[in-house]
Parts: structure tokens; C-alpha cells; sequence
């Protein structure tokens, strides 16, 4: 039961870790492919150009048969890594603090999240599989 206990105290560790690196500070930049799109700070909606940043909170008006993006820059030089979401349908919008495209699980800086999950898998099958594990009953049914 020791093994089991530091294992998941060293797991928490590590998925804290992933959970900070996941949390810093993100640039965000509006990319507009076509149409017209406003923002606004809480005061009155002001045209919008693409490549100025946004900020989290903040309000988009698209407009139309617009085709926006808000683009999440993880601070590499590698712009494969960039999250984006995107606004295809009239309507306002609030800028999300941190992006997370629908349908997919992002893996962090080179799937550590994928690692974690998969140490975590073996650790637990390595303690559970062990031959020493004591019944916590010996009762009669």
C-alpha cells in the first residue's frame, strides 16, 4: 500500500506540474479571413482589424458571413502549436481565457499529458498486479 501512495503522491506531482505549464499567459490575436468584425471592452463596439490582440472577457460582434479567428500563441516560435478557435456564425462573442478547440484533447508541450496518463496506467498495474495484496475481509459469506 506504501508503493501505491507514493505513486499517486508522484503523479499529482507531475499533473500539478502539466496543470501550471498549461495555465500560462497566452498572447491572443484576432485573425480575420473575410467579413467584418467589432470588439468591444465593456464600452461601444469599435471596428476591428485583423492581427490586433484581444484580451480575455472581451466582446466580438461578427457580423455575417464572417470567417474570424482567435488565435492563442503558446509563446514558441513553432506556430504549429497555436490553438485557435474560430467564429463562423453572426453573434457575439467573449473571449475565453484559454482555448480549447471542441472535440479534441490537447496535449501540452510534446504530449507530457499523454505520458503522464500512460505512467500512471503502468504504475497502477505494476502495484495492482503483485501477488502481495492482503484481503481486507477474511469473513465467512
Amino acid at each position: 500500500m506504501k508503493k501505491l501512495t507514493i505513486l499517486m503522491v508522484a503523479c499529482s506531482a507531475l499533473l500539478a506540474g502539466s496543470v501550471y505549464a498549461q495555465q500560462a499567459q497566452e498572447n491572443i490575436t484576432l485573425r480575420i479571413k473575410n467579413g467584418a468584425v467589432m470588439t468591444s471592452n465593456g464600452g461601444e463596439f469599435v471596428t476591428a482589424q485583423s492581427g490586433q490582440g484581444l484580451v480575455r472577457g472581451e466582446k466580438l460582434s461578427v457580423s455575417n458571413a464572417t470567417y474570424a479567428q482567435a488565435v492563442y500563441d503558446r509563446g514558441t516560435e513553432d506556430t504549429r502549436d497555436d490553438c485557435i478557435i474560430e467564429f463562423k456564425a453572426a453573434g457575439v462573442y467573449e473571449v475565453p481565457g484559454d482555448c480549447k478547440p471542441a472535440g479534441a484533447w490537447q496535449a501540452n508541450a510534446g504530449g507530457v499529458n499523454m505520458w503522464i496518463v500512460a505512467g500512471v496506467a503502468v504504475g497502477l498495474g505494476l502495484e495492482l498486479g503483485n501477488g502481495n495484496n492482503t484481503p481486507v475481509s477474511s469473513g465467512a459469506l
